[in-house]
């Protein structure tokens, strides 16, 4: 009976572990905000946007509709010369790999301005000019591995231009992707940790009932 006791508790603890490293991992994987769950008979989206544990703030939102002549065949946002920012929903820093960028039909040349605050309290800047045709294909902005360990990243206008935003990829900070992010696909690393916590949970209570009979 002694054994059984104490081997319950120990299953117990591997299947809670098994479970918050799941947890963690899964948390942590690479997301793409892409929008695309946004009401298609919508325009206006208020003043923030939360999707996959990302929260975007700004004066007010709109949306560009995949059956717009400027669209990417996805459904984007912009801001009427507005800033937008970026923030994980519940606090925590984070990183960013890309953002896809387009013109709004604009006569003048959109230049975007990136700001971006690390955990250290560090900010870096950077510029990006969109000419050309209004849509996403040449305007992919793949960020260095400096913006890691991000508290918030900032968008804004610096020239009296639309432009339109889709596609952010951000991940939990501290992963080993290369570039600060985490692998995409860690669950089933910890899947047998979990298993093996649960075999161990299932053959106490075998012990344990055969032992009382």
């Amino acid at each position: 009976m002694t054994t059984s006791f104490f081997k319950k508790p120990f299953a117990l603890l591997i299947v809670l572990g098994g479970l918050g490293l799941s947890s963690f991992y899964a948390n942590a994987a690479t997301v793409t905000l892409d929008f695309d769950w946004l009401p298609i008979d919508v325009r206006d989206h208020g003043t923030t946007i939360t999707e996959d544990g990302y929260t975007l703030t700004s004066t007010g939102f709109s949306s560009i509709k995949p059956a717009d002549l400027i669209s990417n065949g996805t459904t984007s946002l912009f801001t009427q010369l507005a800033s937008v920012t970026i923030t994980k929903s519940v606090g925590g820093i984070f990183d960013l790999f890309s953002i896809d960028f387009g013109e709004m039909l604009s006569t003048a040349t959109p230049i975007v301005g990136i700001s971006a605050v690390k955990e250290d309290a560090t900010i870096l800047t950077d510029d990006l000019v969109i000419s050309g045709l209004s849509s996403f294909w040449t305007y992919r902005l793949d960020f260095s591995d400096q913006f890691t360990n991000l508290t918030s990243v900032t968008l804004f206008n610096k020239q009296a231009a639309l432009f339109q935003f889709d596609n952010i990829v951000v991940s939990a900070a501290g992963g080993e992707n290369g570039t600060g992010g985490v692998n995409t696909v860690p669950l089933p690393g910890a899947l047998p940790i979990y298993a093996s916590g649960l075999i161990a949970f299932s053959l106490a209570i075998w012990r344990r009932r055969k032992n009382t009979n």
